[in-house]
């Protein structure tokens, strides 16, 4: 990121296991848990203030179980919005 002035982010659901994100096209059994650490590295990469957009792609309400995917997308964004509004209270 050092080498970077701007960044898109692009987060593709299918690479999370299918216990977690089952509403996508393509489901992968052996996929990361949406844990602590990848919610780390997440805010890492938005804390870096060079994060000029985002997107979440596959998710496929039609395949979703008990809204699980929706539910992980939407945990996503709550967590890169909290983190842009820390990082735009303390910059830096």
């Amino acid at each position: 990121m050092a080498n970077s002035d701007v960044l898109q982010l692009s987060i593709d659901l299918d690479v999370f296991a299918a216990c977690h994100a089952p509403g996508v096209s393509a489901q992968s059994f052996n996929g990361i848990a949406p844990n602590s650490m990848f919610k780390r590295l997440l805010r890492h990469i938005i804390l870096s203030g060079k994060v000029a957009s985002v997107d979440i792609a596959e998710v496929n309400p039609a395949y979703d179980i008990d809204n699980r995917t929706a539910r992980l997308a939407a945990a996503l964004i709550f967590d890169m919005v909290q983190a842009a509004d820390m990082n735009a209270e303390y910059p830096g």
